[in-house]
């Protein structure tokens, strides 16, 4: 009876506990997708594997004070309804308990099918998951390193601006936008002054935001190697890692090269999503965040607006170190990243004015493009510019959830863009179709840089009119569903060591097999590598073997270096043929094991010889 009442206890815990994990998966599920409109797993994936630091508090108190209340009331309503059974109604307890877990169920069930609906998380699994032949993006990649990149003999500034969730939307319909009114008159009228790949017309353009390259990070990467921001389900690891994407050579990594003296300028702290190591590590950027300027006692060290310190100030401060960086002999590169009108709603600041009344996140873009048009002004009043390019670049659509509701259905919403100062001329009388990842070599063709073949990373020269664009040639659904797919290329560029752990799981499920093949021989065969989903590349395998003859019993160790050959997406066929004849050989008592050298590990064992009769 005790052992029996042990059992209930333990149950009834269980399920309690099972309960208060669905509420909170089902209660921060609708909260993730209320607040986050265009959520996607790539940057869910991301973002659980690089560092949160410098998040807005605001939208952890929000999550707080809203959804993390009813988590909490519901699970002390279940204790109370539990507590009142057990008090009054012991017999009906256990039909409290199946209520319980039947609502548990439920919630996982609505939750699973409410993720799936707004992530498409089956088809990622599937796509990402996937053993092909293809790796879509290693077979249209175009290393920077392998083409041969021509600076004019003066090399101009670059000055390039993020602007935080900035569409081409927010302008009226007649200026290519889909607003009633254009809340971003300034940002239009520089658009028009410069180039965003229009064909000469009078409506605005954007890229498209391709899969990788649909939130901040992905979108700084992307716009600046011409890459998608792709890491793996195991990508928890890149918290760990000293390097990013080492295998990667982006704009700052050309541009330090040159030469150039670059700064990276935000109100937010550095560390949020890996963005130091990205600037660090890819043209030794000195960055200037919240953290910057409390030591330089610029802002009073409780002060945090926001994400840290408004745009207003990153303004000031930028006119400082641009007048800093031109008193130097070298070229510039001034790399900023706005931040108010981050959504929810942005940072209403005191320049702000209400000429949209109550619609704050209206008022915030008013002013932002207000405040990019003075500082624009600013730059053509100082003696660098004339050999200056500016870039003012949206680096995603807005993820707010309400602010695009009055959007028509068919309209493509795309970042903002406009180029200023360019070295050279739109000269292709079209309006172009492309994504963000094609700003890398515009920026460099921007800077008089010559490109031969007008490609680097997945990105074109839109200055070129003799090569098309990747969604130009392939088609803007066709080229989606390839970034998509699992890229082993793109696993092995991101730096990602295997661990201890992955090593005994190497160990564990591969073996070597040993069989006769068609021609009557001993042949060896690494089986089940592809089931470590963790190896981007296999360079060596080496099989150490003890080999015992059939009539003598006398044992050859033999060394053999195994063919290696690539089969799909993390799929590797790795056989050795011996000249030995397998009637010969004792099969079953041959010992050893293949050693295996790849991207992030070497001389890794797996496990042991399995010898195959014949009759097998």
């Amino acid at each position: 009876m005790k052992h029996k009442k042990k059992w209930k206890i333990a149950a009834g815990i269980l399920i309690c506990l099972l309960f208060a994990i669905s509420t909170l998966l089902f209660i921060s599920a609708i909260w993730l997708f209320r607040t986050w409109g265009s959520l996607t797993l790539d940057e869910i994936i991301y973002h659980l594997s690089t560092s949160i630091e410098g998040t807005n508090p605001d939208m952890i108190w929000h999550y707080i004070t809203r959804y993390g209340v009813l988590v909490a009331a519901g699970n002390l309503m279940m204790l109370a309804g539990l507590a009142v059974l057990y008090k009054k109604k012991r017999g009906w307890l256990r039909y409290g308990f199946i209520a319980l877990l039947l609502a548990s169920l439920v919630m996982l069930g609505l939750t699973g099918w409410y993720g799936n609906k707004k992530l498409g998380i089956v088809r990622y699994l599937r796509e990402t998951l996937a053993q092909s032949g293809e790796d879509y993006i290693a077979d249209r990649y175009v290393a920077t390193e392998d083409v041969q990149l021509e600076f004019p003999e003066k090399k101009r500034n670059l000055i390039y601006i993020f602007l935080e969730s900035t569409e081409i939307t927010y302008a009226d319909r007649e200026s290519g936008g889909d607003f009633e009114e254009n809340i971003i008159p300034e940002l239009t009228k520089l658009a028009m002054e410069g180039d965003c790949f229009n064909g000469g017309g009078t409506r605005l353009n954007g890229g498209y935001v391709l899969p990788g390259a649909n939130w901040t990070m992905g979108a700084l990467f992307a716009q600046s190697s011409g890459m998608p921001l792709k890491i793996p389900l195991n990508g928890n690891r890149m918290n760990y890692l000293d390097e990013f994407f080492p295998g990667l050579r982006t704009l700052g990594d050309v541009l330090k090269d040159e030469g150039y003296q670059q700064t990276f300028l935000l109100g937010s702290k550095k560390e949020f999503g890996g963005r130091d190591r990205y600037y660090e590590q890819h043209g030794d950027f000195n960055i200037k965040d919240y953290t910057w300027a409390v030591d330089e006692g610029k802002i009073p060290p409780d002060y945090y607006e926001f994400w840290g310190f408004e745009d207003e100030k990153l303004f000031d401060y930028a006119k400082e170190e641009l007048t800093r960086l031109a008193a130097e002999d070298a070229p510039f590169n001034l790399t900023m990243l706005t931040v108010d009108t981050h959504f929810e709603d942005g940072y209403l600041c005191e320049l702000c004015g209400d000429t949209y009344g109550d619609n704050q996140y209206a008022n915030v873009f008013a002013c932002a493009s207000s405040q990019v048009g003075r500082f624009v002004e600013w730059i053509k009043a100082q003696d660098f510019y004339e050999n200056t390019t500016i870039i003012l670049s949206g680096d995603h659509n807005t993820m707010d959830t309400d602010f695009c509701d009055g959007v028509e259905e068919d309209y493509v919403r795309k970042p903002f863009l406009a180029i200023l100062n360019s070295a050279v001329e739109d000269t292709s009388g079209k309006e172009r179709v492309f994504s963000t990842m094609d700003l890398y070599p515009t920026t460099l063709a921007s800077l008089g840089v010559t490109i031969p073949g007008g490609y680097l990373g997945l990105g074109t020269n839109l200055y070129d009119p003799t090569v098309q664009t990747l969604l130009e040639k392939e088609g803007v659904e066709s080229v989606t569903e390839g970034l998509e797919k699992n890229s082993a290329m793109m696993k092995k560029m991101s730096g990602l060591v295997i661990t201890g752990e992955i090593l005994q799981k190497i160990k564990k499920v591969s073996y070597v097999e040993a069989k006769e093949n068609a021609k009557g021989m001993l042949e060896f065969r690494v089986k089940k590598l592809h089931k470590v989903l963790d190896i981007s590349s296999v360079d060596k395998v080496e099989l150490r073997v003890s080999i015992p003859d059939k009539t003598t019993g006398k044992v050859k160790k033999q060394t053999y270096v195994m063919e290696v050959e690539e089969t799909g997406t993390n799929a590797f066929k790795v056989t050795y043929e011996t000249d030995i004849p397998y009637a010969e050989v004792d099969v079953e008592n041959i010992t050893g094991r293949a050693y295996v050298w790849g991207a992030g590990f070497s001389e890794c064992e797996t496990g042991g010889v399995r010898g195959v009769s014949s009759e097998e």
